[in-house]
């Protein structure tokens, strides 16, 4: 990992790609493919800060088509969420909300809960960030469900923030959204209170701006 963060910044590309590939094959050979999907993973990384596109765009058809040979749900859900990640951070949402509803079809929480729980995020972040609301609540509520009853205290109250935020911009206060204000300070409680202090920091910007309303 570092060799490969190291290289990138200096673009060396060079040096990076038939390293990755040779990683790849090591993995291959001495450990039957443990490590296989992070190696894909960064190559694919590579490939897009490299700017090679179509390199990396290879590199998911080849992940696909394996996955697809070997009757591997998992990775192939993997190289869903992989490429829809890489094309998100593109800007290419509609291409990413296409391959993230691929890995979702896949995916259910009693087999593989934190992926499936990844994908519905990314889902509703990309649901949030076009201004559709009520189904960016629909896909947080979902994450949230399989979040729920887990030790991620932090992400729990998170995706609790951000249905309530959903719940606001979508004009819902008069539908199932309670107290948004009460809401939020109990979340902000329960943050303060499991050391998270990114989200009773997000909690504080919410309470903020409905002060403001």
């Amino acid at each position: 990992m570092l060799f490969r963060s190291s290289n990138l910044s200096l673009e060396k590309y060079d040096l990076v790609f038939p390293a990755l590939e040779e990683l790849l094959q090591i993995d291959k050979k001495y450990f039957a493919g443990r490590d296989h999907t992070k190696w894909l993973e960064m190559k694919t990384d590579a490939y897009v800060s490299a700017g090679k596109i179509d390199a990396a765009r290879a590199v998911y058809r080849q992940w696909k088509s394996t996955a697809l040979a070997d009757g591997d749900t998992l990775a192939l859900a993997q190289a869903y969420y992989i490429w829809g990640s890489r094309q998100q951070s593109m800007g290419h949402q509609d291409s990413a909300l296409a391959v993230y509803s691929q890995a979702l079809s896949l995916l259910n929480a009693d087999s593989h809960p934190q992926l499936q729980k990844d994908v519905l995020i990314s889902l509703g972040n990309i649901a949030y960030q076009s201004h559709q609301f009520e189904i960016a609540r629909e896909y947080y509520g979902d994450a949230e469900a399989v979040v729920h009853g887990s030790d991620d205290i932090a992400l729990d109250e998170l995706l609790g923030l951000m249905i309530i935020a959903c719940d606001w911009n979508f004009k819902a206060a008069g539908r199932n959204s309670g107290e948004p204000g009460k809401q939020i300070s109990q979340i902000k409680e329960t943050c303060s209170q499991s050391g998270f202090f990114a989200g009773e920091a997000f909690a504080d910007i919410l309470l903020a701006r409905l002060a403001e309303q």
